[in-house]
Formats: C-alpha cells, sequence, structure tokens
C-alpha cells in the first residue's frame, strides 16, 4: 500500500503531472487570463532578476524567463518534488530566453540572501504555505528596495459574490473523478487558510509594501495584489486585564493579536492561543493536510508569545468554531475573547460561516475584534 500524503508538497507530487490540465479546466481556462495580466503587472524587462515562488510545473515561470531576456535571471522555486520534475521535462531553453533555474525550497524559509531579486510573485501558492505571513515576510525580505511584488491567488471572499463563486467551486470539485477529487479537495479546504484581499494587503503594507493596488474576479475570490518595497523601511514594535482566549485561525487580523496583548494585558495574565480544526481530520490527503495547516497557526501563536510576560496555555480544539470557542471559555472562565474579524457581506457570511456573529452572541465574557485596516475603514 502506498503511503499516503500529509502535506501540500506530496499532494502535489502526485498531480504534479496532471496539474496545468485541471486547473485550466477548473477554471474554465481564466488561470491563463490571470497569469498573462501578472506577467504585465509585473513590468518585467529586460535583465532583471526574478523569483517565482511556488512556480509549480514551471509554466509562468518560463513566460517570465521569455519576457525577462538572456541578460536577465528567473528562479523557480517550488517544495514538491514532482512539480518541479515537470518544470525540468517541459523546459526547452530559448535564445533569447533568460537563465532559468529550478530550486526545492520552502517560502517560508527562502535559500537565498537579503535583496537579492528585482521582482518577486507567488502565483497560486501562498495560501498553500503552513504560514503565509512567514512566507510573505520571506518574500519581501530577498525582494530589492523599490522591487515588485505580486500575489495572485484564489483568497477569502468576504463579498456575496465572492462565497457564491467558492461555493460553485466546492460544487465543480465535487463532480471530479473519485481518483481526482481526493487530491483536488485541498483547492476547496485551502480557502479557509487563506487571507482575504483587505488581509493580505494589510500584511504587505505593515511589511514595507507601497503603492499596493488589487485586481479581482469572482467577485473577490481571486485577486492579483501587488506593489513595490520602499526603499527605507521602518518597523514599528509593540511592547505593554486576566485571561484572555485568543483565537487563532490564521487570518491576518488573528495574527496580530499578540500585539493587541502584548499592549493591553497586564504581567502575569493567562493567555489561551485556541485554534479550532472545524472538520475532524479524516484518512483522504486533504484532510490530514487541512489539520497540519491549523495546528500550524496555533504554533505560529505560541512562538509570537514567547518573551511576553504570560502564562500561556494553548489548545487545539475540534468542532463548529464558534460553539468550541464559547465552551473553552467557560471551561477556563475566561475574562476576554480576542478573534479576527472580517465584515463580510450577509451571503458569504452564511457561506463561509460566522464565527464571530455567534461568538458575540454567546460569549460569557468581553469579547475583542482584530480588524484589518481595510475592515476598520469600511
Amino acid at each position: 500500500m502506498s503511503q499516503e500524503p500529509d502535506d501540500t508538497s506530496s499532494l502535489f507530487d502526485r498531480i504534479a503531472r496532471r496539474y496545468d490540465w485541471w486547473s485550466t479546466l477548473l477554471s474554465a481556462a481564466g488561470i491563463r487570463a490571470w497569469h498573462a495580466l501578472a506577467l504585465d503587472l509585473l513590468d518585467l524587462r529586460p535583465g532583471l532578476r526574478v523569483l517565482d515562488v511556488g512556480c509549480g510545473t514551471g509554466r509562468a515561470t518560463r513566460a517570465m524567463a521569455r519576457r525577462v531576456g538572456r541578460g536577465g535571471e528567473v528562479v523557480g522555486l517550488d517544495p514538491s518534488r514532482g512539480m518541479l520534475e515537470v518544470a525540468r521535462m517541459d523546459h526547452r531553453p530559448g535564445p533569447e530566453m533568460a537563465a532559468l533555474h529550478w530550486v526545492e525550497g520552502e517560502a517560508e524559509a527562502l535559500p537565498f540572501e537579503d535583496r537579492q531579486f528585482d521582482r518577486v510573485t507567488a502565483q497560486f501558492s501562498l495560501r498553500n504555505t503552513r504560514r503565509w505571513p512567514q512566507a510573505l515576510a520571506e518574500m519581501v525580505r530577498v525582494l530589492k528596495p523599490e522591487g515588485r511584488l505580486l500575489i495572485l491567488d484564489v483568497l477569502q471572499p468576504v463579498t456575496n459574490l465572492g462565497g457564491m463563486a467558492w461555493a460553485g467551486l466546492k460544487a465543480a470539485l465535487s463532480t471530479l473523478p473519485p481518483a481526482e477529487r481526493q487530491f483536488y479537495e485541498w483547492l476547496g479546504l485551502s480557502v479557509r487558510h487563506a487571507p482575504s484581499a483587505g488581509e493580505l494587503e494589510d500584511a504587505m503594507r505593515s511589511l514595507g509594501i507601497g503603492g499596493i493596488r488589487t485586481h479581482f474576479w469572482l467577485g473577490d475570490l481571486v485577486a492579483i495584489v501587488y506593489g513595490q518595497k520602499r526603499a527605507h523601511l521602518e518597523y514599528a514594535a509593540s511592547t505593554k486585564d486576566g485571561t484572555a482566549i485568543w483565537a487563532v485561525d490564521g487570518s491576518w487580523a488573528a495574527y496580530s493579536g499578540h500585539r493587541w496583548l502584548a499592549r493591553h494585558l497586564r504581567p502575569g495574565s493567562h493567555v489561551h492561543p485556541v485554534t479550532v480544526v472545524p472538520t475532524p481530520a479524516g484518512r483522504d490527503p486533504g484532510r490530514a493536510t487541512d489539520r497540519a495547516y491549523w495546528e500550524g497557526h496555533l504554533h505560529d501563536a505560541i512562538e509570537s508569545l514567547e518573551g511576553l510576560p504570560f502564562a500561556v496555555h494553548p489548545a487545539l480544539l475540534e468542532g463548529d468554531p464558534g460553539p468550541a470557542l464559547v465552551g473553552y471559555a467557560k471551561t477556563v472562565g475566561a475574562s476576554l475573547l480576542l478573534l479576527g474579524y472580517k465584515s463580510r457581506e450577509a451571503l458569504a457570511e452564511r457561506l463561509l460561516g460566522g464565527v464571530w456573529s455567534y461568538v458575540l452572541s454567546h460569549a460569557p465574557c468581553s469579547v475583542v475584534a482584530l480588524r484589518t485596516e481595510a475592515d476598520a475603514e469600511g
């Protein structure tokens, strides 16, 4: 019996040879138009050095190499050995193409020195990283000042149209042949771990990316978000009442909870970083990977609290997130529950789940909403 893949690298190894065909079919060929616009917005010029993070089979990477020309260099990085094997097989160097290198590696720990690339892009790969804020920070780190960062991905929708598009995507996945469906199920699950466009913009801005612009398709389910690294970056560090639950779900707003706690909780307070796995892990590869992502979110929260003057009590729960958080708050006698907030429209809230509204109505303690700048302005 073959071993079941338990991470995204293994999942993509298994579908590498069919990935481009199924991606084109499931997107009704939209993926080609989205990649084409991304190439235009990257503003690729002869002689530039470009990094494609999560390059997959390398279709877009090779197009970048053609645009940059033989005076430049393009690096395609991916954690999936199977994807890179396909990329290498399909690569036919042309006389006018840039030098093209394929590197096996993780987005969260890019194997490059600081400020090495004129352009960095991740196209349909950011949501597949276990810790997308860390992966994004790594991309900014290796980007040269005034270089351009571009993210093209399926994001977590907050609009009604985006929510309906997401529901339609899941319905389409359910019609795939059983041999394919168990692997492509991850596409539906991964949306829950993806940032919304507002969160992604906020994260890029906090990392020193300016002039941010966004293009949407399918409501806000698919987006290109891009901007330029500021020449001079200034990072502000945050430092300064009881038992607090910090609900961690991988969203950018929730991810910033440790900064709120550092400012507002008194030293010696008890902090419970809590992540809820919304569906029990089954035997299929997608479910196992899904659980690993939730565990990764909790691990990041624990790490972010290191050095702060709190007693930390992490918890990984399973079930419906709203009731699970409320039940845990009652069990530990919490005085405060901290969680991220997305200002979704009504239908999108019903389709994607309304944790915030449930907690606000049932929590036995005060509730604090952590919001992105986009949500706060809305």
